[in-house]
């Protein structure tokens, strides 16, 4: 099996590298974690400009119609740089769930404003008392003439302090951990009733816990069929699974660098 690059994909890896290497420095990072800052804007606009915040989707709308090897090629140059940015939140969970659930007016809509850096978007599907089990849904959405009222709480939700919108799963029938009865929202994060509280991670970015206390949306905030999320929710979590462990991979790869680095100069005892 050839795992060689082709030549489009090499040019993406090389762009997003000298990117990075130019305006992404360890030194900005700590002072960005010192200033509590959730993100560069600027560098944000940078990948804007380079493309990169395209690579998964269609050029139907604007992207660069890559996979999953493109996404990882990005990730991976990201965790080189302990990049800080919402790119998986914004373009691989949220954007994903776009992409493979929104109908085509969503797309049209979404997908062009992910892509030029304008819109962010955060992904809130885990839940306090979900124990990593993928499909426990508890946040219920109770029909109200044509439109759906989200009571619920959402936890970690990757970059939430800086989302405009946010992709919200909630159960629609039946109850938690079944796999039916699922059904994604778009929720405004200015939103009536929604609240929440914004943390650091380990890693330096920051999170946010949900509250939805009666947040009213209309038909036309729902992604896909209703009560037939699961499987998209399961393609995507995929996807960002893959994405992360690419990140890793750049990250473990600069820290081996460094130390070669170091020991080939380093002097014991004068």
């Amino acid at each position: 099996m050839d795992f060689s690059l082709t030549e489009e994909q090499q040019m993406l890896k090389d762009s997003v590298q000298r990117f990075l290497e130019k305006n992404c420095s360890f030194e900005s990072r700590r002072k960005m974690l010192a200033e509590r800052l959730p993100m560069n804007a600027q560098l944000w606009d940078g990948l804007a400009s380079l493309g990169v915040l395209g690579v998964p989707f269609s050029p139907d709308y604007g992207g660069f119609g890559g996979g999953g090897v493109e996404t990882m090629l990005v990730m991976d140059a990201l965790g080189r740089h302990l990049s800080l940015e919402p790119y998986l939140a914004t373009v691989v969970l949220a954007g994903g769930c776009v992409d493979l659930g929104g109908a085509d007016w969503q797309k049209k809509i979404l997908i062009p404003k992910i892509i030029d850096g304008s819109m962010l978007l955060a992904f809130a599907h885990a839940e306090p008392n979900a124990r990593f089990e993928l499909g426990h849904v508890e946040t219920r959405a109770i029909r109200d003439g044509n439109n759906f009222v989200l009571e619920g709480e959402k936890a970690l939700v990757l970059h939430g302090p800086v989302a405009e919108k946010f992709i919200v799963s909630a159960r629609t029938s039946g109850d938690p951990g079944d796999a039916q009865g699922v059904t994604l929202f778009i929720v405004e994060a200015d939103e009536e009733n929604l609240s929440g509280q914004e943390y650091p991670l380990f890693d330096g970015t920051r999170a946010l816990d949900l509250q939805l206390a009666g947040v009213r949306v209309g038909p036309e905030s729902v992604i896909g069929t209703l009560d037939a999320a699961m499987p998209l929710i399961e393609a995507v979590a995929d996807r960002a699974m893959a994405a992360l462990c690419a990140e890793a991979v750049g990250i473990m790869d600069a820290l081996h660098a460094a130390t070669v680095e170091y020991l080939k100069t380093r002097q014991q005892f004068g």
